[in-house]
């Protein structure tokens, strides 16, 4: 049963991840070239990287949610109310993002230390396996 909470923090953690790689890859985008050939091409590339990030998180939600309901028997109410939960606590995760500036230490420590308040000890240490960007954490 203890698996089943693990996963649906897993999935959660992903979702979050793939968020995070969205706000960075878009805060980090340098000028563009001179050449217009490859300022067109690069536009292309990061237009199907978003793309596949953007698909990516919409999957991360969807398999969490169903998690979530496998798990705990959310239903349709509740499902609503997990999601919007979920949604806003990927907006500030993304805001800490943004403000972080050593490395996401402070964004890493925040969500490790709410992760190891919902997990417990023994469960956070299990967790820790399916998310080495927490290593440091561990």
């Amino acid at each position: 049963m203890k698996y089943k909470y693990v996963l649906a923090a897993a999935m959660f953690l992903l979702t979050v991840a793939i968020s995070l790689a969205t706000v960075v890859h878009t805060a980090n985008i340098q000028k563009p070239q001179t050449n217009p050939f490859l300022d067109k091409f690069q536009r292309k590339l990061e237009a199907e990287y978003l793309g596949r990030l953007e698909r990516l998180k919409e999957f991360s939600l969807a398999s969490s949610l169903i998690a979530a309901n496998d798990t705990l028997q959310v239903g349709p109410g509740r499902a609503k109310k997990f999601l919007d939960a979920q949604l806003a606590m990927l907006s500030e995760i993304a805001e800490m993002v943004v403000e972080d500036e050593d490395e996401m230490l402070h964004t890493k420590s925040q969500m490790a230390r709410r992760l190891k308040e919902i997990l417990g000890e023994e469960s956070w240490s299990e967790c820790c396996v399916l998310f080495p960007f927490l290593k440091e954490f561990w």
